[in-house]
């Protein structure tokens, strides 16, 4: 009797948290689940449609192009972020003068919000009163009109992208850094090991299992992201930074089909989800290593 009251009391501690989950995640994904294989659109009659919309979809010249955007910035921003967040946390974990200035410093990016980063450097790439070009013409340089081809488009959606989420993987690998014994270090330096056989052969595999789970949280947010570079392109020039999210947005609410943009969704739970499975799994192994 006591153990049936414990766990009664129990769950009614858990009982708002999955109801949340259950009305903010589980319902909406089962009614997308079903409107991806229905015609749905506003204002008309819902029919049964079978697996159209994702035929639809994986025959779209458009949609692989999406899907193409979303790697270039997914492997742009995951190889840019891993390196300056390694280097960060790495800086960071030696003793200095000011280091919780810096500290503070470094992760200030990560406290703003994404439409007010995006506005800050429109301002400073504008080609004509913006300072980065500014800067470039007095080294001698044209200005560049940057959202005028797909490569100057993406370099600086990548950039903010990069500069916003970079303090994620910084803190994640300051945290494992501080729980390596100073022993291994000594240990390692006394038996003769380089710097570069030290991180390699001695560091890296004590903290990887930290990393990985950063690296599977920040491809989950790469994916499906959508903010930055809806603010700050909307997609263009033409499609030319139109990644998954924002294609699916299009679907759903500039085009108003919602069963196409439903199927889209859940092709790109799949996605994430193959990208991601690898990584997780790998993260276990080191972990139960």
């Amino acid at each position: 009797m006591k153990t049936n009251r414990k766990t009664l009391r129990l769950l009614t501690y858990v009982f708002p948290a999955l109801a949340v989950l259950v009305f903010v995640i589980l319902i909406p994904s089962v009614v997308a689940l079903f409107y991806g294989f229905t015609d749905y659109s506003p204002g008309r009659e819902v029919s049964f449609i079978g697996l159209d919309n994702y035929i639809s979809l994986l025959t779209n010249s458009r949609f692989w192009m999406a899907v193409l955007n979303n790697v270039y910035y997914l492997v742009g921003c995951l190889v840019a972020e891993l390196f300056l967040g390694f280097s960060c946390a790495l800086l960071l974990n030696k003793r200095f003068r000011f280091q919780p200035l810096w500290f503070c410093l470094l992760l200030a990016p990560y406290a703003v919000s994404p439409v007010v980063a995006v506005q800050i450097w429109k301002y400073l790439l504008d080609p004509t009163y913006g300072w980065i070009n500014y800067g470039l013409t007095k080294l001698g340089f044209e200005p560049v009109i940057w959202f005028s081809t797909k490569l100057t488009s993406m370099i600086p959606v990548c950039l903010v992208s990069v500069w916003k989420e970079f303090p994620f993987l910084m803190i994640t690998i300051y945290a494992a850094l501080t729980t390596v014994p100073t022993e291994v270090e000594e240990a390692a330096k006394i038996d003769g090991a380089r710097s570069f056989n030290y991180f390699f052969r001695v560091l890296l595999p004590i903290i990887s299992p930290a990393v990985l789970v950063g690296l599977v949280f920040r491809i989950i947010f790469l994916i499906r992201s959508f903010e930055i570079v809806w603010v700050f392109t909307g997609g263009g020039p033409g499609t030319s930074t139109e990644i998954l999210a924002i294609n699916m947005y299009k679907e759903s609410f500039l085009y108003y089909n919602f069963g196409r943009g439903s199927a889209l969704g859940w092709i790109l739970l799949g996605i994430t989800f193959a990208a991601s499975y690898k990584l997780i799994k790998n993260a276990n192994k080191s972990l139960l290593q």
